[in-house]
């Protein structure tokens, strides 16, 4: 892959930390004019804080959702959690895509904004994945990709950012959905504010709800594959039975 600009920035995968020690000490510590100031370091010590508090209490709360979910309808949970994780991270847009049977397009599954008319992808109908083809190529790492800048795009990202510039979006979080080894689809978080930056503990809360999600649409698709097998053993014990009841001299031996 080529060299990564410094508006997209791939993110260590790791257990979900709000904030990073850098991130801390960096709030903690705030600009040179305010670090002998109590009442702003204790500020920033609030809001870090509050910012891990939120992102852990967040992260239970879709995890119990989601263990506790009905397979036979996962709808309502995941649109709750990503409702959920949007609102914990004022992002002003979430939508959960998945992949096609082929890995040629992605498909609309959940959707939430904060306001009607922001949506992603910004059009109705699968995005072929030509047309996203550089976060796809990202995605192949299997991990999380924060776009700082959506304009700062690199020069093969000119589909991708004409897509999330026609969203509405400044920055976006991708994270995809893998399960044994294979990406299943991706969570995508956007900002229309360019001034309000992701943390590095932003995009491990998206990659873990991401996981979480996975984790639920690989048990429902299992369950369904396992019940429609147990339909088909009984199906065919039913047409054994029949058989073996019925006379010999009945039966057609051609």
């Amino acid at each position: 892959l080529p060299a990564t600009p410094a508006s997209v920035s791939p993110v260590p995968r790791g257990r979900h930390r709000p904030l990073r020690a850098g991130d801390r000490q960096h709030a903690l510590r705030g600009p040179a004019s305010e670090r002998r100031d109590p009442a702003a370091i204790r500020f920033a010590a609030e809001t870090v804080l509050s910012h891990d508090l939120a992102g852990e209490t967040a992260l239970a709360a879709i995890s119990s959702r989601l263990v506790q979910a009905n397979n036979d309808d996962l709808d309502a949970p995941i649109r709750v959690s990503l409702a959920q994780l949007c609102q914990t991270l004022s992002a002003d847009c979430g939508d959960l895509l998945l992949l096609n049977a082929a890995n040629s397009a992605w498909t609309y599954s959940h959707h939430w904004s904060a306001t009607p008319q922001l949506r992603f992808p910004p059009a109705e109908g699968p995005v072929p994945i030509g047309q996203l083809g550089w976060v796809w190529r990202q995605l192949l790492q299997l991990d999380a990709i924060m776009v700082r800048r959506v304009d700062g795009l690199p020069a093969d990202a000119a589909a991708d950012r004409q897509m999330l510039e026609a969203a509405g979006f400044a920055s976006a979080v991708f994270a995809p959905l893998v399960h044994g080894g294979q990406i299943l689809g991706c969570v995508v978080l956007g900002r229309t504010r360019s001034q309000t930056p992701w943390s590095d503990g932003d995009v491990a809360l998206v990659r873990s709800v991401a996981d979480l999600f996975a984790t639920s649409i690989e048990r429902q698709r299992m369950q369904i594959e396992m019940s429609g097998r147990l339909q088909f053993e009984s199906l065919v014990g039913s047409i054994a039975s029949g058989l073996l009841r019925t006379p010999a001299n009945l039966l057609d031996p051609g």
